[in-house]
């Protein structure tokens, strides 16, 4: 689902990039191989694949900066499902961590610390962070390896529950959790799909825990052409993805 943030003028979109004819077509493009997973998420970028990919497709990749304080006005972001890399890389430069202009960030290596987002600097860094812990803490690391570019991670602690912004994470890096996220500067044109709206409501009684298999039964049994009827697409995979659903959702 897209949102507007008005400080950043930007449409962003709370999950990350579905694969499509179009993302293939542009991957094949530029020589970029995708994975994505059982979801049609794209999924293990590198840093080098996440940038290109979203500039091919007009989206913006966001800064540490502007993504600390979006954190901070909309909480959705910081996602328990996905990783992402943003814009800002790194180096160690004489046992110092310098931002890409030079200006040193950090002089302690390979630490990690907690902080408040209600507590970032100019850059979205935390100016100190604690050492321990707490509630609605988010978890920073710092670059530990001297004259290696990092990139700038958004992820989640699985341990501790709570988010992190990593520093060190080579650009290389690849794990089935990195994602991409797409914002874009105009609203994109999103055609309405009833049927994507079924699929949800449908989805919504299957959570587990506190499935009603009374309510999915009379739900199947009031299905209307309308509510099975996917919108227009010229997308080969979103065309059998809604195939799939209507399988699923007629038994």
């Amino acid at each position: 689902m897209l949102f507007y943030d008005e400080p950043l003028a930007l449409w962003i979109s709370d999950m990350p990039l579905l694969i499509s004819a179009k993302v293939l077509d542009i991957a094949r493009l530029l020589d970029l191989g995708l994975n994505w997973n059982k979801e049609g998420y794209v999924c293990g970028v590198d840093h080098d694949t996440s940038m290109k990919l979203s500039k091919a497709l007009d989206s913006v990749t966001i800064s540490v900066a502007q993504y600390m304080r979006l954190a901070l006005r909309e909480p959705r972001v910081a996602s328990s499902k996905f990783a992402e890399w943003l814009t800002d890389p790194y180096t160690m430069r004489e046992g110092r961590m310098s931002d890409v202009v030079g200006n040193i960030v950090y002089s302690d290596t390979a630490r990690p610390g907690w902080f408040d987002l209600t507590c970032i600097g100019e850059r979205g860094l935390p100016p100190s962070f604690a050492n321990e812990s707490g509630l609605h803490k988010w978890k920073l690391w710092t670059l530990g390896h001297g004259y290696m570019t990092s990139g700038a991670m958004r992820g989640f602690v699985t341990s501790s529950g709570t988010c992190s912004l990593d520093l060190g994470i080579p650009v290389f890096a690849r794990h089935p959790n990195i994602m991409i996220r797409e914002a874009y500067a105009g609203e994109p044109i999103v055609a309405y799909s009833p049927l994507e709206a079924t699929w949800q409501r449908y989805q919504s009684l299957l959570q587990c825990g506190r499935r009603d298999d009374k309510a999915l039964d009379t739900m199947r049994k009031d299905f209307t052409d309308d509510d099975l009827h996917a919108g227009d697409t010229v997308d080969s995979f979103l065309e059998e993805k809604h195939n799939e659903m209507r399988r699923d959702l007629v038994g």
